[in-house]
């Protein structure tokens, strides 16, 4: 193999391994929200009263919950292809850099 492309299998891990942070940070952030909108659906489904809005009514609280568990619903599925990408992407660059490490 050659320097140049072996030059630029090395600039192509770089910028794969950048993009697999950014999918870290989305997988993060789509669990974040679907533990926040299964926190709302808890709350809105059970009726807890609560100190911060205790004058919320049963109806509001409903439909509260029901956006709350779609949007905990669509985060998790959006983590778990997040998690699919991720997981391909790193047999990605361990590919790549065997490829870098032939002889």
């Amino acid at each position: 193999m050659k320097n140049s492309e072996k030059e630029q299998l090395r600039q192509e891990i770089l910028t794969k391994n950048i993009y697999m942070r950014q999918l870290r940070i989305w997988f993060l952030l789509s669990i974040l929200i679907a533990l926040s909108g299964g926190l709302i659906a808890f709350w809105g489904f059970t009726g807890l009263e609560d100190p911060l809005l205790p004058s919320v009514s049963t109806p509001v609280r409903t439909v509260l919950a029901w956006i709350g568990s779609v949007i905990g619903t669509l985060s998790l599925l959006f983590s778990g292809l997040v998690m699919i990408g991720l997981i391909n992407g790193r047999k990605h660059v361990l590919s790549l850099i065997d490829r870098i490490n032939e002889k």
